[in-house]
């Protein structure tokens, strides 16, 4: 009986996810000086395969960025699975790089040409004092932000612009114009995040996107400010390039046929890595911020529709924030549908909870002046429901061994931080 992970030698595709510390390498692309995280997978496949190994990746990232959801892609004859490479490379590869996940597909995959989507983070530090522990991740941003202003002010940069204005100009040769599907603005304790979702991205453009933001949060400029950032194309209205420490590529998605639009592609036939597994485009014609779980992970897919209306950026983005917190009841990939109408001046609205493991429809109505708070009193009644239909079976079962205290919901503080998550995830936990 053969080994486990070897069959018969021939040609196979892998795909790998990798995660990395930007700060002991010199960016990902190999160079005659310095180590690079392209050079360090190529040499130990090489070492594991016996055979030369040039990788293709998703996309560059500079000296100092880190990334949680890099595609790489090789092709090789080899006896070995995905599973037995992926061992093999974390057993000998130093740890500031790991495989976080390893599969093989039937024809090669360029991540670069396939991929139709891709999320960085940018990370800010909230006080006077950058914390030894968050040195490397984040950028001080001083005492306070105003994340309402920087809400308002991201919603600018959503949409197809010419963003001549963040990129050097070397950058913009082929053309700036490029689409921006969501920017999230994210409190954590002590700090924010920034997430950044789009088609493609310039050189430099999200640490210049995330400048911008930080120049509202402060106050020293209004949030329509942006507007005329992106309209002048001139590199000299916008703020300094922030430190490469602060980002991380945080996912790529992948489309497998290339025939295929975003819009069309379903989610079998697309691949997304990092932390989120979710595979299916951020915004359709009928509805805004669609998520589907791939592999892993129990991911809240949100439609909003409005009636005789579009659902902005914002409010998506708001929704699914606020939607986080029905995660802890969910694991079937659920499905919640906001329906909005304005009368005058109230909005009323309902939500409808598709697919839940122990319901097959929750239906909550509420009304309000402003449709975020109607949003939000509407997944707070989902979330009663589900709390009740909890308590019940519990009851129904009795009480067991494994039974756990009933808790309260933990407050943002008790939650994992970003360094604890990127540990999980890097040690193979998650």
């Amino acid at each position: 009986m053969g080994r486990t992970g070897a069959s018969a030698a021939r040609q196979r595709h892998f795909l790998l996810t990798v995660a990395y510390d930007g700060a002991e390498f010199h960016g990902w692309q190999r160079q005659e000086e310095g180590a690079t995280v392209q050079a360090a997978i190529e040499e130990t496949l090489e070492r594991v395969l016996r055979q030369p190994i040039v990788v293709r990746g998703s996309g560059r990232t500079d000296a100092g960025v880190h990334a949680l959801g890099q595609l790489v892609a090789f092709d090789a004859v080899t006896r070995l699975d995905a599973a037995a490479v992926r061992r093999a490379l974390n057993g000998l590869m130093s740890g500031a790089v790991r495989i976080v996940a390893a599969s093989e597909h039937d024809t090669p995959i360029d991540p670069r040409r396939q991929a139709w989507r891709k999320t960085y983070l940018y990370q800010f530090h909230v006080g006077d004092l950058m914390p030894p522990d968050r040195r490397r991740h984040f950028v001080l941003a001083g005492p306070t932000l105003d994340l309402a202003a920087m809400r308002r002010a991201a919603a600018h940069f959503v949409g197809v612009h010419d963003f001549t204005s963040f990129a050097r100009a070397e950058a913009t040769r082929r053309g700036a114009v490029r689409q921006i599907f969501a920017v999230r603005v994210w409190r954590i304790p002590s700090g924010v995040r920034l997430f950044f979702s789009g088609s493609g991205f310039l050189y430099n453009m999200v640490r210049t996107l995330a400048a911008a933001l930080l120049e509202v949060g402060r106050g020293r400029c209004e949030p329509d400010a942006i507007a005329a950032m992106i309209a002048a194309r001139d590199r000299l209205r916008v703020p300094a390039t922030l430190p490469a420490r602060g980002l991380l590529l945080w996912r790529v998605d992948l489309r497998f046929r290339r025939e295929e639009s975003p819009d069309e592609a379903p989610a079998a036939q697309c691949v997304a890595a990092g932390i989120e597994a979710t595979a299916v485009p951020e915004r359709t014609p009928a509805s805004a911020g669609l998520r589907v779980r791939a592999e892993k992970g129990n991911h809240v897919a949100i439609s909003i529709t409005i009636r005789h209306g579009d659902a902005s950026p914002e409010l998506t983005a708001f929704a699914e924030e606020k939607c986080a917190r029905l995660e802890k009841f969910l694991r079937d990939s659920p499905r919640i549908e906001f329906v909005l109408v304005k009368d005058h001046t109230t909005w009323s609205g309902e939500a409808i909870l598709h697919g839940s493991r122990h319901h097959e429809r929750l239906v909550a109505k509420d009304s309000h002046s402003d449709p975020h708070h109607c949003v939000e009193l509407l997944v707070e009644k989902l979330v009663r429901q589900l709390e009740k239909g909890k308590e019940r079976r519990k009851d129904h079962r009795g009480p067991s061994l494994g039974d756990a205290p009933a808790t309260k919901e933990p407050a943002p503080a008790d939650l994992p931080s970003y360094e604890e998550i990127v540990r999980r995830k890097l040690d193979g936990r998650e």
